[in-house]
């Protein structure tokens, strides 16, 4: 899962955007929005997440602990492994 600095750079996100730049599941993402917690507009029949609204809510949902921060890869832990 990204971290909300390492976001591209964007205004706004379509939602299949939001899903490849967080790492997040689409699933979660509806969920976020049918809950209130992630903030959405539409324009025509798409829907969009602004740049702010993903960032506060990435920032609401680590400081509550309900997503994990960003862990080393496979390759850095076995690296760094100690039997």
């Amino acid at each position: 899962m990204n971290s909300a600095s390492q976001l591209p750079p964007a205004l706004s996100y379509s939602i299949p955007r939001l899903v490849a730049a967080t790492g997040w599941s689409r699933s979660l993402v509806y969920t976020l929005i049918a809950s209130g917690r992630l903030q959405t507009f539409k324009v025509g029949k798409r829907r969009f997440v602004t740049a702010k609204a993903a960032t506060d809510c990435l920032r609401q949902l680590e400081a509550e602990n309900l997503i994990e921060r960003p862990r080393a890869t496979p390759a850095v832990r076995a690296a760094t492994y100690h039997r």
